[in-house]
């Protein structure tokens, strides 16, 4: 039973639905489509657990799952691999560097925006910067998620305000204790444009905590040739997470969530890089001990009940310390059980081989094992199970967490790499990090059984995109897989390749520019008579070679491997008959000609990108009916439409000795990219999604995605972060839904074109939008420049420097002193324009243009929708915010996207004025500060056309939790609500009687009423027969929280009562005199 309580309520003439519907029948949980993100091709997969609802929020609570690949080096969170508990929110940090609050961090160095004009300041940064290497110029960045709105956001050094990218009205705070161990920030406050504040690591209060780090308890440097040599790290312990601890609705409603600590033992080893010396030229391993502590969640706990995370009894088998999550359970405000989730688990181990360094095989022996979610099973209190969902995954086998055999992306290839993680040859070791497309899939989810026995199937491919212009700027091996190419020639063939006039076979074929090695043969005869295996004889039946690129080249019977030296070009295989030749006769005229080698894609035309994309989804109903959705990522003519987004691995070139090479470590680790830091990242420009198989369906939808890349020389030494545009990626410009025809091809039902506003300019850019990309990487010799700082309510612009070795080409060694600048960059992106098509049968085409404007010098809101048909009448509607009309209120309470008033016109001569004339309705909400410090509504007033602007609801009073006790329409009779249940929800509705009238006729004052519960329905049921309201209407409500509705006794004082089975589902509904009225049965395949 879901209960809608709406407060905002100003835009309606009619009542609030603040009684909650008739409960229907839970519908048998049908298998759901699974959403495609189309943009990524990653299918977003959700089970639901539960979702909170509470006054002014809802917090849905899911286990989610990721199907981008499994890295081989992912340590898996205590659900499974692949899998993430989503709960109402989260902050994360990456450290770029030194931690930002650290004593050599960005917010604390001597660096600021003087340094671009002020020569002594360049100077003592310099300085600073000579005896502290590692002086950090570079700001973490932090992730966030607040039930379902995420981001991404920095602190800015020249005030100390955190800047998120998408600027929205969204306030995050923080607390930072200041240099040392376990200080620095410690605590955020995220507040969402409804008011409603999410704490994050410390509770409002300040008597919990709950943050996570890695204390670091020793590294290794381990030679491929010497000891292993061990060493302490230096730096201090910082938060690199901060959970979500409260949330304090706009209303003032808590929800709390609680946490326990892992316990010390628990600790791993993170392997940080292997690189090339450049000392002794072979490959040195670098690994680090550490011990996490982690924070789970153990409770959330809200106005009707509680969800408990209970964790399993034994330890982990992959991670020491470390423990899964074996049940969720809801329980009821009194701890009564509702339900819960029991989760079960299985391992994998791998297969030992000689990919992982024995060091750490030695000392990490678990990481051998991988963690999977095996099933969900919902159990009733009395302890009767529903069937469970099933989760299926690749029968391809994970290796040792620790294993080399990566391809460059960090996904399994099953090459045998050796024991260290390089990206070229080392030693007697040739490396591999190509990618295989079967083995990538190791670890994917595959196919869920629902409890209905309904399945969702799903088949992937390795995702594939154009490669970036950069990669020609890099040392960059090829990672696209060898491909076996082959061609066949035989007599069964005889309709397709069989010339009877001249009395041969021939079959063209091509043989690409990635061909490696000689071409193998492999040539049969059903009559062999007179046949050689190294020449032609006249008395052979057939003659057999290929032809074409200016070459003959002929073939013998039997197998010849590697024997055919060709180059890339046309060609055609021939096969020629010596006599008479009848194909229908195989047993004297039969013959197969085969013809194969490998070949490489071009890395410059294709690349093999990281991970996998969703191919096909396949939804069985397990009553025979098998439904389908099938994937194109091609563009309109023939090609991918992917684009790599940040750089694969390599060996960065930091300086080079007439002709010795120094080669860096950092980016050396597959999936730890140079270019993105937050990681390669795939998308597409355009999409197919086929209603059935792409080649038999009932019609599709084509998407056009903005794909605009990052900019920056981040591919150059010294190698800066890119200006980050991935927040400006995956819009939708385009969409068209098309039917099939019953012959051949598709007809076009309806097309949407959008348009977006950068910055408050509407455009579609495919390059980086000017207003967000000041300039990309730019060197300066030790002189003035124009940092190009800038920040306002549409954009804004942090410079960035990198000191740099200055040469005599570029400063003549001008003060000895040259630095480069880069750009992290933020800002507005909004939809700016929609335009919808609509197509017909007879030709007529209908089309509806809608714009999106905003006020962004007051507000992020949307501010006004103005559309226009295809008779080409304009309507235009106008929002108000608390910005607008400065309710002071309501900005001290962070409201701001409540639509305090809203206007609707018809732009009758089409000229942008608005005219009261033109007015077709106004209605505006008016508030006021209530008991308890509450600020809601006191008045809704609308207008339609040119008639009065008058009040049309009054409410007269609210209770501490800011639910409406007293209500009424202008001059009408007023509704009062009384409330129970720890005031969640209404137990009655008592109309023509104000709160007043009722407590006189129960003969108590104005609080007692107001605290009436669930226990004194009987003394509300006594009061229709009360003389003292000979008007009133009375209905009631019971309930059984978390559940349903229990019972309702109507004006009349007849009572439906409904009665729910052991999982909470309807069972039966019973009239006033207990008569049966409905009965619902709950029958699952094969029970």
């Amino acid at each position: 039973m879901l209960l809608v309580i709406a407060q905002n309520i100003g835009f309606t003439q009619d009542f609030p639905k603040i009684t909650p519907p008739s409960p229907e029948a839970t519908a048998l949980a049908k298998f759901t489509e699974i959403p495609v993100s189309h943009y990524t091709g990653v299918p977003n997969i959700s089970i639901p657990i539960h979702t909170i609802q509470q006054n002014g929020i809802n917090i849905p609570v899911s286990l989610n799952y990721h199907s981008r690949g499994i890295k081989v080096e992912e340590i898996a969170p205590r659900y499974g691999l692949g899998w993430a508990l989503q709960y109402g929110g989260s902050i994360s940090r990456q450290t770029r560097g030194e931690t930002d609050e650290s004593q050599y961090g960005y917010l604390n160095n001597n660096y600021d925006m003087d340094f671009f004009t002020d020569a002594n300041k360049r100077g003592d940064v310099q300085d600073t910067y000579t005896f502290n290497q590692e002086y950090d110029f570079t700001p973490d960045l932090f992730h966030f998620n607040v039930n379902g709105i995420g981001g991404k956001f920095i602190i800015d050094k020249a005030d100390g305000e955190v800047l998120v990218q998408g600027l929205d009205d969204i306030d995050i705070t923080y607390l930072n204790q200041g240099v040392g161990n376990l200080n620095g920030i410690d605590r955020f406050v995220i507040t969402d444009k409804h008011g409603n504040k999410f704490y994050f690591g410390v509770s409002k209060d300040g008597n919990r905590t709950a943050r996570n780090y890695d204390d670091l308890i020793e590294g290794s440097r381990i030679p491929m040739y010497g000891g292993r040599d061990p060493f302490a790290p230096t730096s201090e312990d910082y938060f690199n997470s901060w959970q979500l601890m409260e949330i304090e609705t706009s209303y003032g409603d808590m929800i709390e969530f609680h946490y326990y600590q892992q316990p010390e033992a628990s600790y791993t080893f993170r392997h940080l890089y292997d690189k090339i010396e450049s000392e002794s030229q072979v490959p040195v391993h670098y690994t680090m001990k550490l011990r996490m502590y982690q924070y789970q969640l153990s409770e959330i706990r809200f106005n009707k009940g509680k969800l408990v995370f209970q964790r399993s009894l034994a330890e982990r088998e992959d991670l020491h310390g470390s423990y899964t999550l074996d049940k969720i359970g809801l329980y009821d405000k009194q701890d009564n059980p509702i339900k819960s989730y029991e989760l079960g688990y299985m391992y994998t181990t791998s297969i030992a081989d000689n990919n992982v360094h024995d060091y750490l095989e030695l000392e990490e022996p678990r990481a051998n094992k991988r963690l999977f979610l095996s099933s969900i099973q919902e159990t009733a209190p009395n302890q009767e199970q529903l069937p469970p969902y099933i989760f299926e995954y690749s029968t391809v086998q994970l290796p040792n967490r620790f294993s080399n055999s990566q391809d460059l992306w960090g996904y399994f290839n099953g090459k045998n790499n050796g024991q260290y993680l390089t990206f070229f040859d080392y030693g007697q070791n040739s490396v591999d990090r190509t990618v295989d497309v079967l083995k990538a899939e190791a670890g994917l989810l595959k196919k869920i059984t629902y409890p209905t026995k309904g399945s969702t199937n799903f088949v992937y491919e390795q995702n594939k995109a154009i490669p970036p212009l950069e990669f020609a700027e890099i040392v960059f091996q090829n990672v696209n897989p060898i491909v076996d190419k082959g061609v066949v020639l035989s007599h069964i063939a005889f309709n397709e390749y069989y010339d009877d006039v001249a009395n041969k076979y021939e079959r063209p074929f091509t043989i690409g520019e990635g061909l490696v090695g000689n071409l193998s043969s492999d040539v049969s005869f059903n009559d062999t008579n007179l046949c050689l295996d190294d020449e032609f004889d006249q008395g052979c039946k057939f003659r057999v070679f290929i032809e074409g690129n200016n070459i003959f080249f002929e073939l013998f019977l039997g197998e010849n491997e590697n024997s055919i030296n060709i180059s890339p070009g046309a060609y055609k295989l021939i096969v020629e008959p010596q006599f008479e030749h009848d194909p229908l006769d195989p047993e004297n005229d039969g013959f197969t000609a085969y013809i194969s080698w490998v070949e490489e894609e071009d890395a410059n035309e294709i690349v093999y990108a990281g991970g996998k994309r969703i191919k096909k989804i396949n939804y069985d109903d397990a009553n025979g009916s098998v439904r389908t959705k099938e994937y194109e990522y091609l563009d309109n003519l023939g090609n991918t439409s992917g684009r790599i987004f940040g750089l694969p691995n390599f060996y960065a070139i930091s300086d080079q000795i007439g002709d010795f090479v120094i080669l860096e470590a950092f980016g050396s680790v597959p999936g730890s990219p140079l270019g993105t830091p937050q990681g390669n990242s795939v998308g597409y420009a355009k999409v197919t999604e086929y209603y059935g198989k792409n080649n038999t369906n009932s019609g599709k939808t084509e998407y056009d995605f903005s794909v605009i890349p990052d900019a920056g020389k981040y591919y150059e030494f010294p190698y800066p972060l890119p200006t980050d545009n991935e927040w400006l990626r995956g819009k939708m410009l385009k969409s068209e839904v098309f039917k099939k025809n019953t012959g051949i091809g598709y007809t076009l039902l309806k097309k949407m074109e959008n348009t977006y506003l950068y910055g408050g300019i509407l455009d579609n850019y495919e390059f980086p939008p000017p207003i967000f990309n000041p300039g990309g990487y730019k060197m300066y010799c030790n002189s003035d420049s124009d940092p190009g700082y800038s920040k306002d309510r549409r954009r804004y612009h942090l410079p960035l420097i990198q000191f740099i070795e200055p040469d005599d080409d570029n400063c003549n060694f001008i003060g000895g002193l040259a630095y480069s600048t880069y750009y992290l960059t933020g800002g507005t992106l909004n939809l700016g324009k929609s335009l919808e098509t609509s197509y017909f049968e007879d030709g007529l085409e209908l089309t509806t243009t809608t714009e999106y404007f905003y006020d962004y010098d007051e507000h992020y809101q949307l501010s006004t929708v103005k559309t226009i048909d295809s008779e080409e009448i304009t309507r235009v509607r106008k929002m108000y915010y608390a910005t607008d009309v400065n309710d002071v209120e309501l900005l001290n309470r962070h409201r701001l996207s409540e639509v305090v008033r809203q206007e609707t016109y018809m732009d009758v001569n089409n000229d942008d004025i608005l005219q009261a004339t033109e007015l077709l309705s106004k209605k505006e909400t008016r508030f006021r500060l209530w008991d308890n410090n509450q600020y809601l509504s006191e008045f809704v007033k609308s207008q339609k056309g040119m008639g009065p602007f008058e009040n049309r609801i009054a409410f007269t009073g609210y209770d501490h939790f800011g639910n409406p006790l007293q209500l009424s329409k202008t001059d009408g009779a007023p509704i009062s609500y009384i409330w129970g249940y720890n005031k969640q929800y209404p137990i009655a509705k008592i109309e023509n009687a104000s709160y007043a009238d009722i407590f006189t006729a129960l003969g108590i004052t104005m609080a007692d009423l107001k605290a009436f519960n669930e226990d004194n329905l009987e003394d509300i049921n006594n009061l229709r027969n009360n003389p003292l309201l000979p008007g009133a209407m009375i209905t009631t409500y019971a309930y059984r929280p978390l559940v349903g509705i229990m019972n309702v006794t109507d004006t009349k004082g007849y009572k439906i009562s409904y009665e729910y089975d052991a999982f909470n589902r309807l069972k039966e509904v019973e009239d006033h005199n207990s008569r049966l009225l409905s009965e619902y049965q709950y029958k699952y395949k094969d029970q």
